[in-house]
């Protein structure tokens, strides 16, 4: 049997669960390899594209992985599901047909289509089109419908607003209650932030006294403003109907209960994020949020809710423009503290109202989040500077991308599978020899009650074989990736290659997650940044 070189390919983009990660899809391919090909007579190659959208096919890793489809690189493409390779027909059509000009098989799990057959072929172009179009429909559909019921004032579910547990009316209606200890505390946060009138010392306060999530961490300030900014929390009366109209919100419910709200029933809203399903949510503009009145209880009458939104707005607007405005490399969690261990946060400075210059500040030093690190701040274009003309560096110097990328590797080079599946080998071939000695003493005792008994044995002996082999294989594929290595090398220098091509057209946010592709973690000593080659695994 001739050998197979297969390619998995992987990708996620920056909003997606952790279920759909690159390294579960790698894994599901690898399962599949498994139990489909003899793992002695394969190779596998991985391509994995981590924060890169299926609108279009302008990714690193796939754009080398249609490179060495051309060069004859690999047989077979394997993925987990076809929108991995791409979310456009179009896109995907052409894709497939240059796979099939090069007679390189593709291979999609979870739909279970195979190219190598025609019908494989027919009925994955079908169901490509299906697929687009019936997203497209159920999308529509589903956002109709939502889109009716929020004007109910139901609770359409997502993440509930602290103080409040989701429960089931008799009838089948999903609503919220009060959780009556946790309410008291974003009760709390109203009151404080109305006597000090901006979310840093409130942030401050709760720190101080030791008020904290339930998992135990501090309460900053993106997380305090979350809170003071839902609408959940507003009692549904004229004060906030009247300013839910002048923000141009679509407001819906009975004019008599906005006007005499005797029950406190709160305010329900929908539509105010535009990805309220994923981590990372990006807010609506308001002429698209729905406002009704819900069947829960709110805790803050329309008045002082308005009060407290119009301050935050007011105070973010004073110490920062827009944030997209920032030029800043390593924003975003970029780089830790190496005194407290913290994330450190973007500053600016300025003057005569315009920004001149920004640094980075420790989050475990700042006021806001409760004074505690002491370590010095970072300039932060010399600190850009740095990183890029590092990244530069690595980019020509082969001989040092090499070595740190080594040295990142030591763990997975001095691992325990070469021994664990020469040990294998070794039982095998010793129930192998059993089996032989058993054998040869079956023949002399034919048709006795000895006989009987060996053949147990031998049948004993052929079942642990079976189960060695099966751990041998998975052994066997691990120390096959370690043949591989350099391939993940060559992503990360995709990466640095990308960015500093496209370095002056890219959009910020672009340039800090190729950073944080390339470097593991970028750490601040007070003196000294020191970036840590990301670690990449098969």
């Amino acid at each position: 049997m001739s050998l197979k070189r297969i390619a998995i390919y992987s990708r996620k983009s920056k909003f997606v669960e952790q279920s759909d990660s690159v390294e579960n899809q790698v894994q599901i391919c690898k399962n599949y390899i498994l139990n489909n090909f003899n793992t002695n007579k394969v190779e596998i190659i991985t391509y994995e594209d981590d924060g890169f959208s299926g609108k279009n096919i302008d990714r690193p890793r796939f754009k080398q992985l249609i490179k060495d489809a051309k060069n004859k690189t690999f047989d077979i493409l394997i993925c987990y599901r076809l929108d991995r390779i791409s979310r456009n027909v179009a896109d995907f059509s052409s894709i497939i047909t240059l796979l099939e000009s090069y007679n390189i098989s593709f291979i999609s799990i979870k739909e279970q289509f195979d190219t190598s057959t025609p019908m494989g072929r027919a009925m994955m172009y079908i169901s490509s089109v299906f697929a687009q179009l019936e997203r497209e429909t159920i999308s529509e559909r589903v956002r109709d419908n939502m889109l009716e019921e929020a004007k109910t004032g139901k609770w359409l579910g997502g993440n509930t607003p602290l103080g409040y547990v989701f429960k089931k009316h008799p009838n089948g209606e999903s609503c919220l209650k009060q959780d009556k200890e946790k309410i008291k505390l974003v009760k709390l946060m109203y009151k404080k932030f109305i006597e000090k009138g901006a979310l840093g010392p409130l942030s401050k306060f709760l720190n101080d006294n030791n008020i904290r999530k339930s998992n135990g961490n501090l309460y900053y300030i993106t997380a305090i403003r979350d809170i003071l900014t839902n609408p959940n929390y507003c009692i549904a009366d004229n004060f906030f109907k009247e300013y839910a109209i002048e923000k141009n919100m679509q407001v819906f419910g009975d004019d008599n209960v906005w006007e005499n709200n005797s029950r406190n029933l709160g305010v329900m809203v929908y539509n105010r994020f535009s990805c309220p399903a994923v981590g990372r949510k990006k807010a609506n503009n308001t002429d698209k949020w729905i406002i009704a009145i819900g069947s829960h209880e709110g805790i803050i009458n329309g008045k002082e809710w308005v009060y407290v939104n119009n301050k935050i707005q007011e105070n973010s607007q004073k110490k920062f423009k827009s944030r997209s405005s920032t030029t800043a490399l390593l924003n975003g969690g970029i780089i830790k503290c190496a005194k407290c261990k913290s994330n450190f946060i973007i500053s600016h400075a300025y003057k005569n109202g315009e920004r001149i210059r920004h640094y980075y500040v420790c989050s475990g030093k700042s006021y806001s989040y409760g004074a505690k690190c002491t370590i010095k701040n970072i300039n932060g274009k010399k600190a850009d500077k740095l990183i890029m003309d590092y990244i530069k560096e690595l980019n020509t110097n082969t001989e040092l991308l090499n070595s740190l990328y080594n040295k990142n590797r030591n763990e997975i080079e001095e691992n325990n599978d070469i021994k664990s599946c020469n040990d294998i080998k070794q039982k095998i071939s010793k129930y192998k020899n059993d089996i032989d000695k058993l054998t040869e003493k079956l023949i002399f005792t034919e048709n006795t009650l000895a006989s009987k008994y060996i053949i147990e044995k031998i049948d004993k002996l052929g079942n642990k074989i079976t189960e060695e082999e099966k751990k041998l294989r998975i052994y066997e594929i691990k120390i096959q990736n370690i043949k591989y290595k350099n391939i993940n090398l060559e992503t990360i220098k995709d990466y640095i290659k990308y960015l500093i091509k496209n370095i002056d057209i890219l959009e910020v946010e672009e340039k800090q997650r190729l950073i944080k592709n390339i470097f593991s973690k970028i750490v601040w000593d007070g003196e000294n940044l020191n970036a840590t080659l990301r670690k990449w695994q098969l």
